[in-house]
Order: structure tokens, then C-alpha cells, then sequence
């Protein structure tokens, strides 16, 4: 099956003409995937313009919403312009994207390791603001990481380019003609590198993972800390000082806002990042092992086959497109950002004051 899952190996394919056996299902997955790859976008664009004319000081955080709108792009270019030309037979378009099949995948590759890594990088980061490790939170050192990780990442996966061609099938359908297929080479050569790319595919799906949720834990493990002191604060004796009160219950409330918006957020980012990639990773183990349970008694790729790698497909940018929704959600300071440049806040904000202004002096509760 040609580029049925997003940058993995499946998207190899040695079959006598790159028909879809299954056109349907495809269309509607791919056509769905699409939507929302169009509204990560332009969501992953907003956050990207709020960070860079916000001067975010978090540049992890600049370059994972790069990350997710190439994501969100890429399967525009790989999946829906492909289906859009062969469906409606646009001959240009169908070339264009098969010219560059293989810079798409590779590209797609780099992205899709690169992200769980910047993910690390950025809780790293609140975990060193939250134990005061200033000197980790500077800009200079936290850019060194960032290129470090996109710089390991390339040499990683820059040599695929090198092992996968697009090859012109004869007596097919100038819509079924274009496949991409592993280059002939030296075997130990082409086993060195299938044992190099399963070794990846695991540090890519499994150890970034737990990585990933361990620093989360502590993350909240340190905010819920924090909230005790706080709440030890706000139970002094009543011999204080009316204010210094105040001052420990705002902070009580503030603590436990930010402990209940870091378990928030954890939860939806760390269930999106094991969804998408435990599917993806099951599949990957299939097609490496035991490829015979990806087909039917024809050759052909079954429907459940189908339907997991279009699945774990759009579970990738779907990953990426509620990124601005955990966002503006659950960090209020990015929340305020998105507000200041959103024509749409603007117009809320002025219907709001507009109904505050016809509302009964009676009605405000204090």
C-alpha cells in the first residue's frame, strides 16, 4: 500500500501496480485527515506567530509548533493532494506529488522523531523553572538544545534518502504507475540499514515515551510540593496579619491552579502522544516480522490493515492540531497571547462589553 501510514516503512511497496484496494475507507479517512491537517494549519501558524512576535522565552516551544504545522502540511501534500489528483485525475498535480514522494517521506520521518524529543526538551524546561534552576532556563542553552535535537535527528535520518526511490511501473494506469520502492544494494548494506531504522522506530515510539511521562510525573509531583507549602502558608496561626493571609490564600489558589492545569495537560499530551504512536509502532512491528498478516488470501491489504494505519495516520495530526487547544485552555499566559492577536476574541470582547453595558446594575453578584 502506498503511503498508507504517515513516513513509515509501508509506504514501500513491490506491488505490480499501485492500485487501492480499498478506496472507499481510504477516502474517507484521508479526506477526514485532511480537515483536520488544514485546521493544524492554521492553528500550529497562530502559535507560531504568537511565539515569535511575543518573544516567547521558551524557544522548544517555537520550534514544536514549527514541528507540528510541517506534520499537519505533510500529510496535506502526501495524502490529500495524492487522493485529490487521483480521484479527480489531475495529471500534473499526481506527478508533482510522486516526483517528490521520497523528500515528503523522509521529511515526514525527521518531523515525527523530532517532535517527542522537543516534547522532552519543553517539560525538561518547566521542570528547571519550577526547582528555580535559572542557569537551565536561559535562552542561549535552551536554543543549543533545540538545534542539537534537529541536528541529531537529520544525520538519523538523512540516509534514508539514499535507500528509497520512486519506480516507474510499466502496463499500469498513469494514476497506479508512481511507487516508492527500496533501491538495490549491497544485503548487508540493506540489512544494516532495516536494523538501524527498527532500532530508531523503537527509541522513537517507546523510550521517548517513558521519558516523556516520567518527567511529567515529577513535573506535577514538585507542583503538588509546592501546593502543600502553600497550604501550610494559608493555615497559620490566626495571629497573622490580615494581609500576609490574603497573601498565602492567593497563593494557595494560584499553586493549585497551576497543579491542576499541569495534570491537565499532561494527561491530554502524554494520551495523544501513546495513542497515536502505539498504533503506529504495532503496525511497524507487523510489516517488520510478520508482513503475511497485513494481506488477505489475494495479496491484498486487508480492511483491518487499512483501517489501523489510516487510524494511527490521523491520530499524528490530530496530535499536533489540539496542541493550541490544551494551550489556550490550561496556560493562561499563552491563552492571553492567543487573545491579543485573534480578530475573533476582538469581536467577542466587544460583544461582551456591549451586553455588560445592558445588564441591570442589580444583576452583578459580588
Amino acid at each position: 500500500m502506498d503511503d498508507s501510514t504517515f513516513g513509515d516503512s509501508s509506504n514501500i511497496t513491490d506491488g505490480p501496480c499501485d492500485v487501492d484496494t480499498h478506496p472507499n475507507l481510504r477516502l474517507a479517512f484521508i479526506s477526514f485527515g485532511t480537515v483536520i491537517s488544514m485546521v493544524g494549519c492554521a492553528c500550529n501558524l497562530l502559535l507560531l506567530f504568537v511565539f515569535l512576535v511575543k518573544s516567547s522565552s521558551n524557544p522548544s516551544q517555537t520550534f514544536l509548533a514549527f514541528l507540528d504545522f510541517m506534520l499537519c502540511f505533510l500529510f496535506i501534500t502526501c495524502f490529500g493532494a495524492l487522493t485529490f489528483s487521483v480521484t479527480f485525475r489531475i495529471e500534473w498535480l499526481y506527478m508533482t506529488v510522486k516526483t517528490y514522494n521520497v523528500h515528503m517521506l523522509i521529511a515526514s520521518r525527521m518531523v515525527q522523531l523530532c517532535i517527542p524529543y522537543i516534547l522532552i526538551a519543553n517539560t525538561a524546561f518547566r521542570l528547571a523553572s519550577i526547582t528555580g534552576h535559572s542557569r537551565l532556563t536561559r535562552g542561549q542553552n535552551l536554543r543549543v538544545t533545540v538545534l542539537l535535537i534537529a541536528i541529531i535527528v537529520v544525520i538519523l535520518r538523512l540516509p534514508g534518502f539514499f535507500f528509497i526511490e520512486v519506480v516507474e511501473l510499466e502496463n499500469c494506469d498513469l494514476f497506479e504507475s508512481r511507487i516508492l520502492s527500496g533501491k538495490e544494494m549491497d544485503p548487508n548494506i540493506a540489512r544494516m540499514y532495516t536494523i538501524s531504522d527498527v532500532f530508531i522506530q523503537f527509541l522513537h515510539l517507546f523510550v521517548s515515551f517513558v521519558i516523556l511521562c516520567v518527567l511529567n510525573c515529577v513535573v506535577v509531583q514538585k507542583l503538588r510540593s509546592s501546593h502543600r507549602r502553600a497550604r501550610r502558608q494559608s493555615s497559620c496561626p490566626t495571629v497573622m496579619h490580615a494581609t500576609k493571609r490574603n497573601t498565602a490564600e492567593e497563593d494557595e489558589r494560584r499553586e493549585h491552579k497551576r497543579l491542576r492545569c499541569a495534570v491537565k495537560t499532561t494527561i491530554v499530551i502524554i494520551s495523544s502522544y501513546l495513542a497515536c504512536n502505539s498504533v503506529n509502532f504495532v503496525l511497524y512491528c507487523i510489516e517488520i516480522f510478520n508482513s503475511s498478516l497485513t494481506q488477505d488470501e489475494d495479496g491484498n491489504f486487508n480492511v483491518f490493515y487499512v483501517l489501523a494505519s489510516d487510524l494511527g495516520t490521523n491520530l499524528f495530526v490530530l496530535s499536533s492540531t489540539i496542541r493550541i487547544f490544551v494551550y489556550y485552555k490550561y496556560n493562561p499566559e499563552i491563552r492571553v497571547q492567543i487573545q491579543g492577536v485573534t480578530a475573533v476574541n476582538c469581536l467577542l470582547g466587544a460583544k461582551k462589553k456591549d451586553s455588560g453595558k445592558n445588564e441591570p446594575l442589580i444583576a452583578v453578584s459580588l
